[in-house]
Order: structure tokens, then C-alpha cells, then sequence
């Protein structure tokens, strides 16, 4: 239970630390109007106003990548337990792309529900990540 508790803050640390470039500030001292930033894409707009603030190649289709990662592991603790067994089906190791990161799972191999969640959120392997979504989709 104490798992459960600790892993959205440290979700929310994650995605905070390593996947977000933060722009705070207004205009002022930019007289340009030009901010850099090093992400691929962004998109910035005022809630109340409607007003877009900044936008960097908006109209780019961008895999959501950590984010998907993060849903897989919500879902999977709302809808799991962690002492369950998972066993890695052919589709959720074979599918993994070269070059992606992956915790080398074997077909067949069989972890517990916390196992594949550490292998997600600590290593960010997608194989653990299939693994998750499939178990969760057909069994949680």
C-alpha cells in the first residue's frame, strides 16, 4: 500500500524533472517575442483567455512517449494488485522497435504486477509497458 502512495508523487517528480521545459515569466526583457526552447513541439495558451502565448511546430504529429508510459501505470495500480502475476505475451515483447528502450523480456516470462511497474517507471522499458497495458486491458 505504501507503494501505491509514494509512486504518483514520484510519477509527478519524474515527469516534472525529465520531461518538461518550463517557461515562467512574461514579455518583459524579451522584446523580441522569441523564446527558445528545446523541445520539439510546444503549445502554450491562456485557460481564461483562449489566447495562444506560444506555439513551436504545433501542427507536428509527436508520439506521446513518458506520457503514455504514466496513464500505463496508473491504470495498473487503480485496477491491480501489485502481487499478481503477469506473463509476457509474444505481441507485448516481439513489438518493441529497435533501439527502444526495453528490459529484455522474454515470452513467457512470468513478473508480478510491482516487477513490470519498477521496469516502467524506474527503466522506462516499453516491453514492460505492453506487458502492463495488455494485462490490465483483458484482466484488471
Amino acid at each position: 500500500m505504501k507503494f501505491k502512495k509514494l509512486v504518483i508523487p514520484i510519477i509527478i517528480a519524474i515527469l516534472l524533472i525529465f520531461n518538461s521545459n518550463i517557461v515562467l515569466g512574461n514579455d518583459e526583457g524579451n522584446e523580441s517575442g522569441n523564446i527558445d526552447i528545446s523541445a520539439q513541439a510546444a503549445f502554450l495558451m491562456d485557460n481564461r483567455t483562449k489566447k495562444v502565448i506560444y506555439q513551436k511546430n504545433e501542427a507536428e504529429r509527436m508520439y506521446p512517449a513518458s506520457t503514455t508510459k504514466i496513464m500505463t501505470a496508473i491504470l495498473t495500480l487503480e485496477n491491480c494488485n501489485l502481487d499478481e502475476k503477469v506473463t509476457a505475451s509474444y505481441k507485448a515483447v516481439t513489438s518493441i522497435p529497435d533501439g527502444y528502450s526495453s528490459a529484455n523480456i522474454q515470452i513467457g516470462e512470468e513478473l508480478t504486477v510491482e516487477q513490470l511497474l519498477e521496469l516502467l517507471l524506474v527503466h522506462s522499458a516499453n516491453d514492460a509497458a505492453n506487458v502492463l497495458a495488455e494485462y490490465v486491458g483483458r484482466f484488471c
